[in-house]
């Protein structure tokens, strides 16, 4: 018995002693605590696209008193027509929901703004464009839990362990674990430094029919790590306005290499480098003379950033680009065989991509197409880059149109001997065909061959 009493009282003097620790939290944790959570809410909307209807959502952020919010949670390639409902949450039980509006999305940074309509009073974090985040540099953030407990505010802390460039730079702690995605970031003196989770910017190798090619981060748990708001304070510097669309720089080049340690060794090269390749004709690079396979190694009179990969080295260099503004000149220092040279090219808008073009769905028929843009004439191969025309963007199994051998990727030149020069004027055909039991006649081609294909309408 002597040996359990003695157990007894040295797991209470442990307990007695490790609770005044957890409780007695400094002053300036539970002034984060208050600050961000009156900042924060819960963001929600319904998604109605070709794809079906489907309810998404996330943390959001207040940055200005008229009820301005930032969020991670909405993709860059969202197309503003297709969100309904737009709402946020106040947390807490019995939280109200207000209704809100979107703003837009910055291309650059990924971040999205929304606007909430409905008064609140709210408080507001103010994200610095730079901050001490030295290893060993404690860091507060503050997140919300789920619908269950009526997204309940909730603390998480950590210390700065290293910072890496993935090519933007990306924070990582240890000794703790930070909250969800998209929770903001402080310094334990209330500095709002970062927000946790992937990487903001859309880093992307090259430009597909299907839109831009994204850089995922994989492998790594994402509340182990945050972005530093000098990465994206910018962004909260030019809010988009609804409507309002802010065009990324382009200078006609499809694809950006890294550059090999054997390859570099060949074109006698010890310094960081890309290459380019695709480069297309009438656009600002070809315009000042940049040829396919040319090598750059510096941009406006530096050398390209060293980083640990060839391929971080291509993915930095594009994100300065993408920095730059159209309009915009910037200085390439390439080597072309043996020869270096300067090469100034003046930035332009970029087109408008894939993605962005108009489409509609035929749910009767069980299939989408979109538009073309004028980038397809690059992005596409054979007859179809050149060839007026709507692009099939997706077959819904076991549909008519998929029963008539309709596929992803059909380029319909025709339908009922009509031309499909634009989807407005293929949905006007089809809705003047659209009779129960009639069979619909379309023209199309696919790999670079036309076929002939015959799509019935359902009989109701």
């Amino acid at each position: 018995m002597k040996t359990f009493a003695t157990i007894f009282v040295a797991l209470a003097i442990i307990a007695s002693t490790a609770v005044p620790a957890v409780a007695d939290t400094p002053k300036a944790m539970a002034d984060i605590a208050t600050k961000a959570s009156g900042a924060m809410a819960y963001m929600q909307f319904t998604y109605e696209d070709e794809v079906g209807s489907r309810t998404l959502g996330g943390i959001c952020v207040c940055i200005e008193p008229s009820g301005v919010m930032m969020t991670t949670s909405i993709d860059s390639r969202i197309q503003a027509d297709f969100i309904k409902d737009l709402h946020v949450v106040v947390p807490g039980v019995g939280g109200k929901s207000l209704k809100a509006k979107f703003l837009g999305v910055d291309p650059l940074s990924n971040l999205g703004f929304i606007q909430v309509t409905d008064p609140h009073k709210w408080t507001v974090v103010r994200f610095a464009r730079g901050a001490d985040l030295s290893v060993g540099k404690r860091v507060v953030s503050m997140g919300l839990l789920g619908k269950e407990t009526a997204y309940a505010p909730y603390m998480g802390t950590g210390y700065v362990s290293t910072t890496v460039r993935v090519p933007g730079e990306l924070v990582y702690v240890t000794g703790g674990t930070l909250t969800g995605e998209g929770s903001p970031v402080f310094t334990d003196d209330g500095l709002a430094v970062g927000v946790v989770g992937r990487q903001l910017f859309l880093d992307y190798q090259t430009t597909t029919s299907r839109g831009p090619a994204r850089l995922r981060i994989h492998g790594q748990q994402r509340t182990s790590f945050f972005t530093p708001s000098s990465e994206f304070a910018g962004a909260l510097e030019k809010i988009p306005a609804p409507g309002s669309e802010r065009r990324l720089p382009w200078m006609g080049v499809l694809q950006v290499d890294p550059v090999s340690e054997e390859f570099a060794k060949i074109v006698g090269q010890d310094k960081p480098a890309v290459i380019l390749d695709r480069v297309l004709p009438g656009f600002p690079a070809a315009q000042a003379g940049i040829q396919d396979r040319d090598v750059v190694i510096g941009m406006d009179g530096k050398d390209l950033e060293r980083l640990a990969t060839p391929e971080l080295v291509s993915q930095n260099f594009l994100q300065q680009i993408m920095r730059l503004s159209p309009g915009q000149k910037v200085t390439f220092n390439i080597v072309r065989g043996r020869q270096a040279k300067n090469v100034t090219v003046t930035m332009a808008p970029m087109p408008p991509r894939p993605d962005e073009a108009k489409r509609y769905i035929d749910k009767v028929l069980g299939f989408g197409i979109r538009d073309k843009v004028s980038l397809d004439e690059y992005l596409l191969k054979g007859p179809e880059a050149k060839t007026p025309g709507v692009l099939v963007i997706l077959v819904a199994k076991e549909s008519p149109a998929a029963r008539g051998g309709l596929k992803p990727d059909d380029l319909i030149t025709h339908i009922n001997d009509e031309r499909a020069g634009s989807v407005d004027v293929c949905e006007t055909v089809l809705n003047e065909a659209a009779k129960p039991g009639k069979v619909i006649n379309f023209l199309v081609y696919r790999g670079g061959q036309q076929k002939a294909l015959s799509i019935r309408l359902p009989v109701r």
